[in-house]
């Protein structure tokens, strides 16, 4: 009975020969795995390092592209919008040119008609002037000869006057003594004898009278020499008259020499204004030139942006080609992972087996040894248990690896990633393939729960009802993508339609029309001045001083005519961009600024 009952019919073919062919076939069989799976993981981490160097570089590359292309078609732009102003201002320059040439001519064909006429003013009033200075000299000197007359005739007369006032006096003296002596003599008549007397009173009387006769006619005289005297000065103050005419005279023609000086200033100025005028003109000449030379850099920029065109595309296209082999090797990865994880349940079950199988060896050894087995079961104990050991360390290699495995790819997922702000939508393509691949992440998770729960007899079979539910989930992923697809076109559409909607509405209430240069450029185009526009490069933010933006992130171009040339761009940008930080104001400002140097009218400003 304890013979019988110590050797039962074994469960496992390890206890009824321990070198039975499952276990070589087990062994090769791990052996050939661990090889295969060895060789394919340095394969796959060789090419996944390949291709990703490759990537790198690819990306790099695509990346200095594009920012070269960005940067050239910018340029381009800049230079094209260059090129249109210069043009304009070549055309005004060159009518203005022309213009100034007609101005010119007239002006110095009415200069030399003038000139003429200033000339033959000039000898005709240099003539004048000779005569009258002439006739002025002659008149003086006559005044003069006239003059020293009067005054020697004027002091004779009033020396001859203050004479016979004097002799009038002594007159008068002599006819009161007469007549004191007439009463004497009338005193003496009453005395003497009267007839005497009065003869000799009456000779007296009659010598008085002759004197006084005399006296008159001299005074006639000095009468009549007194109104020729007056007549003469008459004719003096007429001669003055006639200096202070032509004093005026010579005043008037020292005012036309005074004109004549002004217009051969005039005459000087417009010979520069000509000289600054054929300056112009070789600046035209010299723009013409600039011109040319842009033009053919214009033509040279053009082939080097579809030059880089066509790098570019051909970097996306190696781009497209690289990120299919990555998702290759991470689909190979993939099925390398499940194929990991099934080795796992496998050496898991066979722990489970090897644990069973020693406990099961125990017992056959502790019922040998009581039964006093011979040295062949002890040789076939000491064999099991060195294949237990061997076991033991391959299985112990294989846990290493694994965890290495894991461990590395944990590393390589919790890389550092460069943070980026990116705006989307909530609804997008990402965020519906992320919904995506987390519920089928999910599923496969359950999938590889039941598939662990559940012990398959063949490794590569699989179940009929997990592979309708793969298919199923499949069909329903391709629904669902070509259902995103459909949604993801009418919302390309209805967000360019919106887009388009939203810069009208921008540039109807702020006043500026936007157009995306790159990521970090834009163009806005104010509304009261469709020439201009104004480049904002937002990479220029965050700087060390911490503005909002430097002195080099905004850029203005501003026609030279109309009066735009008044505005003060430089000011607002110091004022508001780097002292005050508020780029807003600064685009109000200048808004505000562009409508009121404005011609009048151009707007619908009311003047009145």
């Amino acid at each position: 009975m304890s013979h019988s009952s110590g050797f039962s019919t074994p469960s496992s073919p390890f206890i009824a020969n321990p070198q039975d062919d499952g276990t070589s076939r087990l062994k090769k069989k791990l052996a050939s795995l661990d090889y295969q799976h060895g060789q394919l993981k340095d394969l796959f981490e060789i090419e996944r390092t390949r291709n990703l160097t490759r990537t790198k570089d690819l990306e790099r590359d695509l990346e200095s592209k594009s920012r070269a292309y960005d940067a050239n078609v910018s340029d381009l732009k800049f230079v094209h919008d260059e090129n249109v102003q210069l043009k304009e201002q070549l055309r005004l320059m060159s009518q203005q040119l022309q213009s100034s040439n007609q101005e010119n001519e007239y002006l110095r064909s009415e200069l030399g008609t003038k000139t003429g006429l200033l000339d033959k003013h000039l000898q005709e009033f240099q003539e004048i002037e000779k005569h009258l200075e002439e006739v002025v000299a002659l008149k003086d000197q006559e005044l003069r000869y006239k003059n020293e007359e009067y005054r020697s005739y004027k002091e004779a007369q009033t020396r001859e006057l203050e004479i016979k006032t004097a002799r009038i006096g002594e007159l008068g003296e002599q006819l009161r003594l007469k007549d004191v002596q007439i009463s004497e003599l009338t005193d003496r008549n009453l005395r003497s004898d009267e007839s005497n007397a009065r003869k000799l009173y009456e000779k007296e009387c009659n010598s008085q009278l002759e004197y006084i006769r005399e006296l008159e006619k001299k005074n006639l005289e000095l009468s009549n020499k007194l109104r020729e005297h007056q007549s003469r000065h008459e004719n003096l103050q007429i001669l003055k008259h006639e200096k202070d005419s032509m004093m005026v005279k010579l005043a008037n023609l020292q005012k036309l020499d005074l004109q004549r000086q002004q217009l051969v200033v005039e005459h000087d100025k417009l010979a520069r204004k000509v000289e600054r005028w054929t300056d112009n003109e070789k600046q035209c000449s010299e723009l013409r030139t600039l011109n040319q030379e842009l033009q053919t850099r214009l033509e040279f920029a053009s082939q080097e942006t579809t030059q880089t065109k066509q790098d570019y595309v051909a970097l996306q296209s190696k781009l497209i080609e690289s990120n299919n082999k990555y998702n290759e090797l991470k689909s190979q990865l993939a099925q390398k992972d499940t194929e990991t994880r099934k080795h796992e349940n496998n050496i898991k079950l066979l722990q489970q087996e090897i644990v069973f199988l020693k406990d099961r060896l125990d017992n056959v050894t502790e019922a040998n040894t009581k039964r006093g087995i011979g040295l062949q079961n002890t040789e076939r104990f000491d064999k099991l248990v060195g294949l237990l050991d061997s076991y033991k360390q391959q299985l112990q290699q294989l846990k290493q690896e694994t965890t290495g495995q894991k461990r590395r790819r944990t590393s390589e997922v919790e890389k550092p990633v460069v943070r980026e702000r990116v705006l989307e939508l909530r609804d997008n393509p990402a965020s519906n393939h992320e919904r995506v691949t987390r519920k089928m992440i999910t599923s496969l998770r359950e999938e590889n729960e039941q598939l662990k729960a559940v012990k398959l007899n063949d490794e590569n079979q699989v179940p009929r009802a997990v592979y309708e539910r793969l298919g199923a989930e499949l069909e329903q992923a391709q629904q669902e993508i070509r259902n995103l697809t459909k949604r993801m076109k009418r919302l390309r559409e209805m967000f360019s339609s919106k887009a388009a909607r939203f810069n009208e509405i921008i540039h109807l209430l702020l006043g500026y029309k936007i157009e995306m240069l790159s990521d970090t450029k834009l163009k806005m185009y104010p509304k009261f001045n469709n020439a201009s526009f104004i480049q904002v490069d937002l990479s220029r933010s965050g700087t060390e001083n911490g503005r909002v933006l430097d002195e080099n992130g905004i850029r203005v171009k501003l026609p030279s005519q109309g009066g735009f040339e008044k505005v003060d761009v430089d000011n607002l940008i110091r004022f508001w961009v780097l002292e005050k930080q508020e780029p807003c104001c600064f685009f109000n400002s200048l808004n505000l600024e562009l409508y009121d140097k404005a011609p009048a009218g151009v707007w619908g400003r009311n003047t009145g």
